[in-house]
């Protein structure tokens, strides 16, 4: 291993040469990566990875839905267990900023305990 932990791998070529793992060479571009842009500015570059990162990561109109309905069955099970109570989402959900898979918040206010 080298200092930070990276892994040194051979890589075959038998000019003494090691490669880091993970190297560019050994590896597919990660799935966001929408084109291997050939830029000249690093700083560029990195911009037009994270606006595809952003792109990747945005929920489809199906995740959404789904959040949508599976919100809605919760509000219905509160309302039938206690009429009169609010149900109210909140955090990244419908702030629009989920991840895919993220998790939603949901508080139920008003409801008497019996």
């Amino acid at each position: 291993r080298r200092p930070g932990g990276a892994e040194v791998v051979p890589d075959g070529e038998g000019d003494g040469e090691d490669q880091h793992e993970g190297d560019d060479k050994r590896r597919p571009p990660p799935p966001w990566l929408a084109a291997s842009l050939e830029l000249s500015s690093v700083v560029l570059r990195l911009h037009e990875e994270v606006l595809d990162l952003a792109e990747f990561l945005r929920p489809t109109s199906e995740e959404l839905q789904a959040r949508r309905q599976w919100a809605a069955t919760i509000e219905a099970a509160a309302h039938s267990l206690w009429p009169g109570c609010s149900v109210h989402v909140f955090g990244s959900v419908p702030m629009g900023l989920a991840l895919p898979c993220a998790h939603v918040d949901v508080t139920v206010a008003g409801s008497e305990g019996e």
